[in-house]
């Protein structure tokens, strides 16, 4: 379903799984970062609608490393300039949050290797499409 016929709100709705994941709206770059940041190869990306609607008009992966899936989407929505709360992790050990940016709560650490490589990905991506 498109993504313009969802209405979204601050919070989102729950994913139909107990696992632990994360969950962004549908449009925009968002299905790439979240595919990037659960490594969309191996956890697989599926879509949701709020209870009541038939529009999938969220995404979700199954993220085993939550804290690190949450990092990552909180700095790639921040280098995109994504306002208001772009993502939320569910069903961590951690507890519930929500990210908007670079103002995500972090329970980890990452390594400048890692956001390296990450940022020369996007960067490559980019210089791909021109």
């Amino acid at each position: 379903m498109s993504a313009s016929s969802c209405t979204y709100a601050d919070i989102f709705p729950k994913p139909p799984t107990s696992a632990p994941s994360c969950a962004v709206r549908v449009g925009g770059a968002n299905a790439t970062i979240l595919d990037t940041c659960c490594n969309g190869e191996v956890n697989l990306i599926s879509t949701y609608a709020t209870p009541g609607s038939s529009s999938d008009c969220y995404q979700y992966c199954n993220a085993p490393d939550v804290s690190a899936v949450q990092s990552c989407l909180g700095e790639s929505m921040n280098m995109y300039g994504v306002a208001g709360a772009g993502y939320q992790c569910f069903n961590a050990a951690e507890e519930r949050s929500v990210g908007s940016g670079g103002l995500a709560i972090r329970f980890r650490r990452e390594s400048w290797l890692r956001k390296f490589a990450f940022g020369a990905w996007i960067a490559c991506g980019i210089l791909a499409y021109t």
